[in-house]
């Protein structure tokens, strides 16, 4: 086999973007404290290892995945220089999970450059992989080492912090979302408005601090589950501003606001086509009804209602925008 590729003398820049957000120094060495202090108070998980729950989350089953990956790192592989994803997990970004890499270096005595880069892996049930690395810029490969690598389980659910968090986002959400109806988008509503919030948002506001959606499988934490009308959960009342997911609901009658257009049967979220997904304007508890703000089949935003009584097999999720914060980010 021949030799390794070489790696430059420089380590590169990161791209700006959704896979790398640097920090400043002391944020990172802050953040880099604190983990070394949890890890100082337990031991790297496995999955050999007892996790004291029934099921093992997302960041757990990926772990031992790129475990080879982490060990060999020293050889032919160049993700980790190049700011990238181990290639077990690349396929997924976007996906099933989003990633940031803080990225720092300190020049010590005799010209020796230090390179640090920290990766932080959020999957869609919102449990993470949090990667550490060192290395020196004259000799990346030979000096490369895992400083830190562990997994962390999604944080408690606080039904004072859904509560502040609808308070937060749900206004902005929902003045955005009236914004579109009658207008043509390419994406869908959820996607367009989460993007049009990051767009517009300002350092200090609230919009700013929010948690991007994880592909089509995640845009903040489950408030309400509902499978087949036989299975239901709930841990907060479904508001304005929540976003309501639907996969192959089948709904054997559904009438037009204002009754307009009789019943008639019709599948939300066909298996095979994309995933039904709105934002909720309005919930009627005692009558089961919500009324949102979806897209059409041509694109163009407009408001319709529904009945969850009238769903006669299907999945339903429910989602409460949440910040950063939530997730250590």
């Amino acid at each position: 086999m021949g030799a390794p590729p070489p790696v430059p003398d420089a380590a590169p820049s990161l791209p700006r973007g959704f896979s790398s957000i640097p920090r400043s120094s002391t944020e990172i060495s802050n953040k880099r404290n604190s983990l070394d202090s949890t890890r100082s108070k337990s031991n790297r998980r496995s999955l050999s290892g007892s996790t004291g729950r029934p099921d093992h989350t997302l960041a757990e089953s990926n772990f031992t995945d790129i475990e080879t990956e982490i060990a060999n790192i020293s050889g032919q592989a160049n993700w980790w220089y190049k700011g990238e994803l181990p290639e077990s997990l690349a396929s997924k970004a976007g996906t099933e999970l989003i990633y940031e890499v803080d990225s720092n270096s300190i020049k010590k005595r005799g010209g020796k450059v230090i390179n640090y880069r920290d990766y932080y892996i959020l999957f869609h049930d919102l449990s993470q992989i949090v990667l550490e690395l060192e290395f020196e810029s004259e000799d990346p490969r030979s000096s490369i080492k895992v400083v830190g690598f562990s997994t962390k389980a999604a944080p408690a659910i606080r039904k004072d912090l859904l509560d502040k968090y609808h308070r937060e986002f749900s206004n902005d959400l929902l003045q955005v979302s009236e914004s579109l109806v009658g207008t043509k988008i390419n994406y869908g509503i959820v996607a367009t408005v989460f993007n049009i919030l990051k767009k517009n948002a300002k350092e200090e506001s609230s919009s700013s601090h929010i948690l991007e959606p994880i592909g089509d499988k995640s845009y903040g934490v489950t408030i309400y589950k509902n499978i087949n009308n036989t299975n239901v959960s709930k841990i907060d009342d479904i508001r304005p501003g929540d976003i309501i997911c639907i996969k192959n609901g089948k709904f054997v009658s559904h009438k037009g606001i204002g009754g307009i257009g009789g019943s008639k049967s019709i599948v939300l979220g066909d298996e095979g086509h994309d995933i039904y997904l709105a934002i909720i304007t309005e919930y009627d508890l005692k009558k089961e009804k919500f009324r949102v703000l979806e897209t059409d089949s041509t694109g163009v935003v407009k408001r319709e209602a529904y009945k969850l009584g009238n769903m006669k097999s299907g999945r339903v999720r429910v989602y409460r925008a949440v910040t950063r914060d939530y997730v250590g980010w």
